[in-house]
């Protein structure tokens, strides 16, 4: 369609040269055809040009036809002969176009990538949604900028990817349940963001097996209150932050079901809120509370542990993407028969400690 328009553009672009050359302005060309009564029917076929003259112009050019004397109309009919071969030639410029429109079409659906696999080796990049909240999987470093400063152990197993692929990766930050709904809604190739398997989610998007395995799920609680959270009971009534959407939150809904739920935007905000005294306790992986107790001495987690049957880290492809979700799958049984990720996470985790020490 873009080869059609093109060729459009240029017989008109050719043709509208032509007539300024011939008859230095738009105004003239119809003047001059008007005055042929034998060529009035241009003048009908011309009228939407007419109402949009001004009014000035317009009454001077009612004034021209009704005056015109032999003179001006023995000019314009020496024109007659060569304006009829012109008139073919814009005719037949325009089947050829429409007939090199049939060709053309036919070839741009051809290049159109039949698939979102075909369309990332085509473009030549990876583009990923994440929520840089989870250390050590995907946070900030804020010794860098812009991409760069997205760090983890996710990231390096999306840089991974990108590789396998021959491509470059694009990482795209966004809260959890946006980057979840960014690979629902196509705006990205995948989510890579410490998903964990849960029902509703794999309705909603294709999950790879995982590539993680080493993630446990808890409860983080204050230091000092850690004696008393040791069983599910002691959460009865007790507020518990957990991201919307998320593997926490449905954690404890089903298994805390006498526990509240507080909604929270991001674990960074969790943890302010907790150490605050806005809410008493906050569900995130065992892994990423060990790495945020660390940075804070007044919070801990708990000896109480979901019971979690569907354990490990996937990642989320767009439904109906079986090209990409079989590369992507292919590509993750490579990691972990080489056991790739634990030495991303081992970095990723020295990182993070790091940069909690404010080193």
């Amino acid at each position: 369609m873009n080869r059609f328009l093109l060729l459009l553009y240029k017989i008109f672009a050719i043709n509208a040269v032509f007539w300024l050359y011939v008859f230095k302005s738009p105004y003239k060309i119809i003047k001059k055809i008007c005055k042929i009564r034998r060529l009035h029917k241009y003048a009908v076929n011309m009228n939407k040009y007419v109402a949009k003259l001004k009014k000035q112009e317009y009454n001077q050019f009612i004034n021209f036809l009704v005056h015109m004397n032999d003179k001006d109309e023995y000019k314009i009919r020496k024109r007659v002969p060569f304006m009829k071969k012109y008139f073919k030639f814009l005719f037949m410029s325009v089947c050829a176009a429409a007939l090199l429109s049939g060709c053309g079409g036919k070839g741009a659906e051809a290049d159109k990538p039949a698939n979102r696999l075909e369309k990332i080796l085509a473009e030549g990049k990876l583009t990923i949604s994440t929520s840089p909240d989870y250390a050590p999987f995907e946070f900030i470093d804020p010794s860098k900028t812009g991409q760069e400063s997205i760090v983890g152990a996710d990231i390096s197993f999306a840089q991974y990817i990108a590789d396998e692929l021959g491509v470059k990766l694009v990482i795209e930050s966004m809260s959890f349940d946006s980057a979840l709904a960014a690979v629902q809604e196509g705006k990205v190739d995948l989510c890579i963001s410490g998903l964990a398997y849960k029902e509703d989610r794999a309705k909603a998007m294709q999950l790879t097996e995982a590539y993680n395995t080493s993630t446990g799920q808890g409860i983080m609680v204050l230091k000092e209150k850690a004696s008393e959270y040791a069983k599910a009971e002691d959460f009865a009534g007790k507020l518990i932050g957990a991201q919307n959407g998320s593997l926490q939150y449905e954690n404890v809904e089903k298994q805390l079901p006498d526990a509240k739920i507080e909604t929270i935007t991001n674990l960074t905000d969790g943890i302010m809120m907790l150490r605050t005294g806005k809410i008493d306790a906050l569900s995130m992986s065992q892994s990423s509370g060990e790495q945020y107790a660390k940075s804070y001495e007044d919070i801990v987690m708990s000896e109480f542990k979901f019971d979690s049957s569907k354990d490990g880290t996937r990642v989320g492809v767009m439904n109906g993407e079986k090209e990409l979700f079989d590369k992507v799958s292919e590509i993750i049984v490579k990691v972990n028969e080489g056991d790739l990720y634990a030495g991303w996470l081992e970095e990723a985790t020295a990182l993070s400690e790091k940069i909690a020490k404010g080193e």
